[in-house]
């Protein structure tokens, strides 16, 4: 037995030294997709192609076809190493225990037109985090009717730009970045230095079609209301996050198509929120975001740009506070009617918007070119805590069973 020992110390250091991928899963949600393919009606369509493109792999990753119910069940993970992550997903995201896929989807069908979803689905790489409120396992994606006699290579009223663009896809043609099996490739800044590099487009002119960041751009995170005796103070933490809507344009006017997720870059505490007088009083806050502008091209020669979230940094603006109308019922009168409601003690206090997803019924505006809407989603240790101030007890009611906003009242 002593002579085999050398030989089982070797096999276990060999094992010990191969790289071992401890990208860590907390469940199938991150892994998972369910893809459901529809037309305007509603009604299933049979036979579509659905590609998944990866932004961290720069490229298709999975082909599918939908079966005659209209839908494709798929699993795909990136190769990411959680000693290792690639700078995209650093860039993306400031909170390091935080990995941020993002993917378009890309279906076809004869007929149809051809259409974009934007997803994400975010890791956590020590396993620490459970993303799975955020990670959407199913998709619903409807095509539109192709409309007859369309134009595919999309052109614009810009005719450097149109030169471009079919510049550009001749490009990606000819690098094999389009064909077939790689229906979309979104442009990276590799392929801008590299086209200039080749005198295919101008430095910093027509580079500016690539991709471009919008910066400082409000993103709101909740409605919350105050009334005199009470005090409210709101807290995220580096987990909660945001879905933000992702906007695109074929050519033909901006419209939604899919969303871009992020969680909040640290812990954000924002001011204490206190009425004086006699009148409720409401207001917005907001983290910051900077959102991406780039370019998707399609086999075929049609060209999308999106704008999406591309990152939270922090940030704890509000708006000026203004009355509210539906604050301030009758204390014993919204027990009833009124949508759910919590009671807050006097000398206690109660947080209500932890381990929930809501739209919030609230848009971000892009530099004005667009609006998108924003859902929340926060664990156990998110915090809105109302205290009531000089004895009195609180009532908090959202009066419409929807969790989007909660009115206060008092004794």
């Amino acid at each position: 037995m002593k002579r085999f020992m050398p030989l089982i110390l070797m096999l276990a250091l060999v094992i010990t030294l191969i790289p071992q991928n401890v990208f860590a899963v907390n469940s199938n949600s991150a892994s998972n997709f369910e893809i459901s393919v529809v037309d305007k009606n509603g009604n299933p369509i049979n036979n579509a192609k659905v590609s998944l493109y990866s932004y961290l792999d720069s490229s298709v990753v999975k082909n599918e076809i939908v079966n005659d119910s209209g839908i494709c069940t798929f699993e795909y993970t990136p190769d990411i190493n959680a000693n290792d992550l690639s700078m995209s997903s650093i860039e993306q995201g400031s909170n390091e225990d935080t990995v941020y896929a993002d993917y378009v989807i890309y279906v076809s069908k004869d007929g149809y037109e051809d259409t974009l979803y934007y997803t994400t689905k975010i890791f956590s790489p020590s396993g620490e985090i459970n993303y799975d409120a955020i990670n959407d396992d199913s998709i619903n994606i409807t095509l539109a009717d192709r409309e007859v006699n369309k134009n595919t290579m999309v052109a614009s009223s810009d005719d450097d730009m149109t030169l471009y663009r079919e510049r550009v896809y001749n490009y990606l043609l000819d690098s094999g970045k389009i064909d077939k099996n790689n229906p979309i490739y979104v442009i990276q800044p590799e392929d801008t230095q590299e086209m200039a590099k080749q005198g295919i487009i101008k430095p910093g002119s027509q580079a500016r079609y690539n991709t471009s960041y919008i910066s400082n751009v409000n993103v709101p995170v909740g409605e919350f209301h105050a009334v005199p005796n009470c005090k409210l103070s709101v807290k995220f933490t580096a987990s909660d996050s945001l879905k933000v809507e992702a906007a695109s344009n074929s050519g033909y006017g901006w419209d939604i198509s899919g969303s871009a997720s992020r969680s909040f870059s640290s812990e954000t505490t924002y001011p204490d929120f206190a009425v004086s007088g006699t009148t409720a009083k409401k207001k917005v806050y907001y983290t910051k975001g900077e959102f991406k502008r780039e370019e998707t091209y399609m086999v075929g020669g049609q060209v999308v740009e999106t704008i999406k979230l591309n990152s939270l940094y922090g940030g704890t603006d509000t708006d000026v506070a203004t009355n509210c109308s539906v604050c301030k019922k009758a204390y014993n009168s919204v027990i009833s009617g009124h949508g759910h409601y919590v009671t807050v003690a006097s000398g206690g206090d109660q947080s209500f918007i932890n381990n929930r997803t809501v739209s919030l019924g609230l848009k971000a505006s892009i530099n004005k070119i667009v609006n998108v809407g924003v859902t929340r989603t926060t664990g156990s240790s998110a915090k809105a805590t109302y205290t009531p101030l000089n004895g009195k007890y609180l009532r908090l009611y959202d009066e419409d069973n929807s969790f989007k906003v909660w009115h206060v009242t008092h004794n």
